[in-house]
């Protein structure tokens, strides 16, 4: 279960079962970073769902300033970018990538089940600073909380002071580009499901076969 509020509800209904705990992962061959913070195009790119309450509390101050793109969706089914490649280079290319986990965007679905989903991963992979809130499962991921947490007393005010010298954020950025290099890739998620699975007397299964997963990528 790449949640792990699911998971501990499951081995918990499930005494008879060995359920884990396996975080989400991307490929970070398929994301570039080269491009410092200071000479990218987009603002700030809120991809795919967002936290209105940000969005409202914001949009109107960057407008306003007018200096930097604000990338967002009209309506809940609309895409930012028309395909996989206009997506990797968009991130690629973005300063501010947001991120709230869907426990706070969308409660009525996801209820308090608060969990990392692939937005945090890419974004991370594309030399994005990310700005919202951290789930617990990226922070235990990384060793730290590489998101920048809303300062909900002055929203805007912070999203602009980032916006305005962007290059005091790099080395945050670099940082946690290093580490997500380290935990973050499908290699490494592989590596920790061969372990679990010859650790649980399946390793005879294994030998000199592959590991094939099939996960669904939530944003």
């Amino acid at each position: 279960m790449t949640a792990a509020q699911s998971a501990q509800f499951l081995a918990g209904a499930l005494p008879d079962s060995k359920v884990v705990h396996l975080p989400e992962a991307t490929r970070m061959s398929w994301f570039t970073a080269r491009r410092p913070l200071a000479d990218r195009s987009i603002g700030v790119l809120e991809l795919g769902r967002r936290f209105e309450v940000w969005h409202e509390a914001v949009r109107e101050a960057v407008r306003v300033r007018g200096c930097h793109r604000h990338i967002y969706t009209s309506w809940s089914d609309q895409l930012v970018f028309p395909d996989e490649r206009a997506l990797r280079d968009g991130l690629s290319d973005t300063v501010v990538s947001v991120c709230f986990p869907s426990s706070i965007t969308h409660p009525r679905r996801s209820g308090q089940v608060e969990t990392m989903t692939h937005r945090y991963l890419e974004s991370i992979a594309s030399g994005c600073l990310v700005v919202g809130h951290a789930p617990s499962e990226l922070v235990e991921l990384i060793g730290y909380n590489p998101v920048v947490e809303v300062d909900w007393s002055a929203p805007a005010d912070q999203l602009l002071d980032i916006l305005a010298a962007p290059e005091k954020w790099q080395s945050h950025v670099d940082n946690a580009l290093r580490r997500m290099r380290e935990v973050g890739d499908w290699s490494e998620r592989v590596r920790r499901i061969r372990e679990t699975l010859e650790a649980n007397g399946f390793g005879a299964t294994l030998s000199g076969g592959t590991v094939r997963t099939a996960v669904g990528r939530a944003r």
